[in-house]
């Protein structure tokens, strides 16, 4: 029982591969893609997500140069027939497959139903295919998809084995979920295959939604603890949006909170 005890007591670094949004790494002060790496890497992150496929190589290039990752490129479609990312997505399929990087995908489109956003994520998840990349869906608030269950009605529909949801912490509050956060991780099941955290309080604007991890009253370690405890051991990705001051403190700060978090195993 005493040894039981012991180990039970040992703070255990989170398993999940830790980055950042590039919203909270310089984004706003043009920071270079080395530059940004060389943060990250100083600071002790896996990596960094990106906004957009643009300079992706150069960027896959400064992050492989000091051992990172680029974990994932937040693009979207448009389902109404507006201009949305879809060329620029398939023509960097092959540079996201052998970064092994993840197209963190939104949908938007008024008026559009599950079935027809289902037939245009499954287009491109089976060109993603070929190239072994992942399509995540990304909810966000005022989207066609909003929530973590709504991004998994249309992944059952999609029925492809790249195919997989987000739990987004910040928007699942947007959405009114502050409740039942376990229980939306919980629905997600297989079909979890990326996360975002970040400090936050159960109500309010983005400035009270989204925070450094040394902030708010959510208990996002709990969360952190709850998803090792259902085995999930992916990449948990440091939302940033909006968050004012100065990066490189705000990501130490956020970090130490992350490395101090116990997780069941």
């Amino acid at each position: 029982m005493i040894g039981v005890l012991l180990v039970a007591a040992q703070p255990l670094c989170a398993a999940s591969p830790f980055f950042a949004f590039d919203n909270g790494v310089g984004r706003e002060q043009r920071w270079s893609p080395a530059r940004q790496a060389t943060v990250l890497q100083d600071l002790g992150y896996s990596g960094i997500g990106y906004s957009g496929v643009n300079d992706l190589e150069e960027r896959v290039a400064a992050f492989a140069a000091v051992g990172l990752r680029v974990y994932s490129v937040y693009v979207g479609l448009q389902l109404d027939g507006s201009p949305d990312d879809a060329a620029a997505i398939r023509a960097a399929l092959p540079q996201l497959g052998a970064a092994k990087t993840d197209i963190w995908l939104t949908l938007r489109g008024r008026g559009v139903g599950e079935q027809a956003a289902a037939r245009a994520v499954q287009a491109l998840a089976d060109g993603a295919a070929k190239h072994g990349v992942r399509v995540v869906l990304y909810p966000h608030k005022g989207f066609l998809v909003a929530t973590a269950e709504e991004g998994l009605r249309i992944v059952r529909l999609v029925g492809r084995p790249n195919v997989g949801v987000t739990f987004n912490l910040a928007h699942e509050i947007a959405a009114g979920h502050a409740a039942r956060l376990t229980e939306v991780i919980e629905a997600c099941g297989e079909h979890l295959f990326l996360v975002s955290i970040n400090g936050a309080d159960p109500e309010g604007g983005w400035e009270r939604v989204i925070r450094p991890l040394d902030e708010g009253t959510v208990d996002v370690r709990g969360l952190v603890q709850f998803l090792a405890q259902r085995g999930y051991a992916g990449p948990v990705g440091l939302q940033c949006y909006a968050i004012k001051g100065d990066p490189e403190r705000l990501l130490r700060r956020s970090l130490n909170v992350w490395q101090s978090w116990p997780t069941a195993r």
